[in-house]
């Protein structure tokens, strides 16, 4: 066993058997030179990763070479990742994303480098409101209401960047006294539909031809 060899120094070794009968003949000497120059290189993988808003991410980037590459964190567009409070590298290289927004959606790629080589892996974040298949409902209590009179509740959802992402209208009408009511849903900031929508146009039509054939019916029973 040889301990403590020096990278970069050049060894020279022989080798011979050893008995009590005496010691046998050296073998051709060969020379070891321990390796001082590997190319940069990451221990770690990329991949597509999904979270939510608020949560937090830690993306991994374990380098390895010698020298010891330097590491640097881009986005997509090849600039350097800005650290920050909720941005953080580790001391080992991997980046922790805290208090995740729909701000932080997009690549990130890690690259390392030094004089023998580079190499670099990226991953693609998602970031959503809520988690997939989760659905967020809260109660929604209407109290008081009066008859014969006309009202309107429109849901609206936001994101955190201020973005409409969903809008629900409830609908109630009177016609000459005849209640109406429908609902539409939209996404978007789009006012979306209103009374063009089919599930209120249809009982309105028929609201509206209902009272016309009343007046009608009530208007020749007095002529007669």
């Amino acid at each position: 066993t040889f301990q403590d060899a020096v990278p970069g120094w050049v060894y020279e070794f022989s080798v011979s058997a050893s008995t009590s009968a005496g010691q046998g003949q050296q073998t051709a000497p060969f020379i070891l030179t321990l390796e001082q120059n590997v190319p940069a290189r990451i221990a770690s993988w990329g991949t597509n990763l999904e979270t939510t808003v608020g949560s937090s991410l830690l993306l991994e980037c374990l380098r390895f070479g010698l020298p010891n590459p330097n590491l640097t964190w881009g986005d997509e567009y090849n600039t350097l990742i800005n650290f920050n409070d909720r941005v953080v590298a580790k001391d080992d290289g991997s980046l922790v994303i805290s208090d995740v927004t729909r701000g932080d959606s997009g690549k990130y790629t890690c690259n390392v480098a030094n004089s023998h080589g580079n190499d670099a892996i990226t991953y693609s974040i998602t970031v959503r409101i809520s988690r997939a298949g989760k659905d967020v409902r809260s109660p929604i209590i209407l109290d008081d209401l009066r008859p014969a009179t006309a009202y309107e509740l429109s849901i609206r959802a936001v994101s955190e960047a201020g973005e409409t992402v969903f809008q629900h209208r409830f609908f109630t009408l009177n016609i000459l006294g005849v209640a109406v009511a429908g609902e539409a849903s939209v996404k978007g900031d789009s006012d979306g539909p209103s009374f063009s929508d089919v599930r209120i146009m249809t009982p309105t039509i028929l609201s509206i031809v209902a009272v016309a054939v009343t007046v009608a019916s009530v208007y020749v029973f007095l002529r007669r």
